[in-house]
This record gives C-alpha cells, sequence and structure tokens, in this order.
C-alpha cells in the first residue's frame, strides 16, 4: 500500500501540480484514494461521467476508444507516474475515451471537486490546465492531419520515431533510443487493418529497420524510419 509521503512525492513531480504548496498537496493527498485493477479491467468507460483524474502508482494503462468497424484506436499508454482524465477537472463531462489496465495496475484517484479549490486560489495551476488541454488538442489535429495526408507508410514510421524517442533511456553514454512494443498495442494505434500494418513490419523487418520478435516489434534503425517520413510521393 502506498503512503501518504509516497503519494505526495509523486504528485509533486508532476508538471500539472508542480506548483502547488505544501499545504495544498498535503490537502490533495488526504482526500486521495487508491485503487486496483486487474488486467483488461475498465478504469473507466467512453461515456461514463468524470468525475475525477488518475496517477499511476504502478502498473500500465491504455487509452483507446472503440472503432465502429471492429477493434479499437489507441491514443496512449501511461505508465507509472502518468497522469490521466485531468481534462475532468476543467468541465465534469462524459469521459470522451476508454481507459484499461494492461497490467494489474495501482492508480491514485484525486475527485474534481477536492481539486476545484485549489484552482480557485492557484493562478499558475490554472495556466498550466490551460497548456494540458491546448497540448491534446494539437495531438488530436495532429493526428487527423497525419490520416488525411500521410500514407500508412510514412504514417506508421512516424508513430514509431515518436514512440522511439518517447522510450528514451539515459545510459553511460547519453540517451538510448530502444522502443520494443506488442504488435497487437501497435496496430491499434494505426487504426487500420491488421495485414496492411503487419505487411509494413514485415517489409522493414527484412530491410532491418525493425525486428519482429514473436508478438513484439523493436527499432532498430531510427534514422531511417525518419528519413521515410520526410519522403514524399
Amino acid at each position: 500500500m502506498i503512503t501518504d509521503k509516497q503519494k505526495k512525492d509523486l504528485l509533486s513531480e508532476h508538471f500539472l501540480l508542480r506548483h502547488m504548496s505544501n499545504v495544498d498537496l498535503d490537502k490533495l493527498v488526504e482526500h486521495s484514494i487508491t485503487k486496483s485493477f486487474d488486467v483488461n479491467d475498465f478504469v473507466f468507460k467512453r461515456g461514463e461521467e468524470a468525475t475525477s483524474m488518475m496517477v499511476v502508482v504502478g502498473g500500465k494503462v491504455q487509452i483507446s476508444s472503440p472503432r465502429m468497424e471492429d477493434g479499437k484506436i489507441v491514443y496512449a499508454t501511461m505508465h507509472t507516474g502518468d497522469v490521466f482524465g485531468e481534462i475532468a477537472l476543467i468541465d465534469g463531462h462524459q469521459r470522451s475515451a476508454d481507459a484499461i489496465a494492461l497490467e494489474p495496475a495501482e492508480l491514485l484517484v484525486l475527485e474534481r471537486d477536492d481539486f476545484l479549490g485549489t484552482l480557485e486560489h492557484n493562478s499558475q495551476l490554472c495556466i498550466d490546465l490551460l497548456r494540458v488541454l491546448c497540448k491534446h488538442i494539437r495531438q488530436t489535429n495532429k493526428l487527423l492531419e497525419d490520416f488525411t495526408i500521410l500514407d500508412l507508410q510514412r504514417r506508421l514510421a512516424k508513430r514509431l520515431v515518436y514512440l522511439n524517442q518517447s522510450s528514451g533511456q539515459e545510459n553511460s553514454s547519453g540517451v538510448s533510443f530502444t522502443l520494443r512494443i506488442p504488435t497487437e498495442e501497435l496496430i491499434a494505434m494505426m487504426g487500420v487493418s491488421h495485414d496492411a500494418i503487419i505487411g509494413q513490419l514485415q517489409l522493414w523487418n527484412n530491410e532491418g529497420l525493425v525486428e519482429m520478435d514473436k508478438d513484439w516489434v523493436v527499432v532498430i534503425d531510427q534514422d531511417k524510419l525518419t528519413t521515410i517520413t520526410q519522403e514524399n510521393y
């Protein structure tokens, strides 16, 4: 079970909550609760009333929406320390996506009503929330632009480069980029047919850009993938 000190440390490290005073953080910790979820449990479903935001204490949570045809579109995968559901703090409207535990997960839940009082006297927190909202809008616009303008090859290469850079880890020689992602998770992110994605990945596997390892995809040559994103057809 996570302690109050661990809760406070987790909250204080996040971009959205970095300007909160110790007093306000202590109040959030006091009112926060922890919830546990098993694999494939819904944290929340699209269309449900949004009354809280969550911080990942442990495990992974996938944010996605169902497709009309089949399957789903994956927007993001949340790891330890990540915050999601923060838009609920602004409008309290319905959830715009599903959140599903990819593995046993423990979440710290912050209710909207407990947060509003802090917003009223913390202008910097309001500004940070607006930045989060703007980031969501930009990401949505970029996804729509990519779906409209880019072909599958460039869109897939762009997603792999982005994910690879996001997974960078510090080592003795600098930042090392080594993305290893479940194949089905990558397919869900792209929102197109299984066969189309597998076909392109197999071509890149043969060319040494990626490595297909059973149910996983590993990025091998980020530079060549980056070049593909910049090509004109």
